[in-house]
């Protein structure tokens, strides 16, 4: 397993056991969601269009049917814009305490929607 593989390397580093708890913990966690994101991109491939744009709506849509812009478009139309968000969106795992972005900053073009976890916003 990777997480015993990282374990046995870093106690061969003698790298103390906060920082190895703190290693241990990032490679478990970003290991499953990446195995899980891996498992559902190669389940989505293997579908006809069809069913890869349904599968992939039915995946995002809690994620997305909550917030403000898509909650004000009308009804029939909704699913289209949450597939149309679900083809460009792309996840990010972030440690916490990550800077993701700085007050004032320009990130045109970029929403970032907190799936777990939670941010913190400061003016400086």
């Amino acid at each position: 397993c990777f997480v015993a593989e990282t374990r046995s390397y870093l106690r061969t580093e003698t790298v103390s056991r906060e920082l190895e708890a703190d290693v241990l913990e990032w490679v478990d966690m970003s290991w499953a969601v990446e195995q899980q994101r891996t498992q559902q991109q190669n389940l989505i491939k293997q579908l006809p269009a069809d069913l890869q744009e349904r599968l992939v709506l039915h995946l995002t849509k809690s994620l997305f049917e909550n917030l403000s812009v898509v909650s004000r478009v009308p009804p029939e139309n909704r699913d289209a814009i949450i597939s149309a968000l679900a083809r460009v969106v792309t996840f990010t795992l972030v440690r916490k305490d990550t800077l993701i972005a700085t007050y004032g900053e320009l990130v045109a073009g970029r929403m970032f929607i907190v799936v777990s976890g939670r941010v913190r916003i400061t003016s400086g």
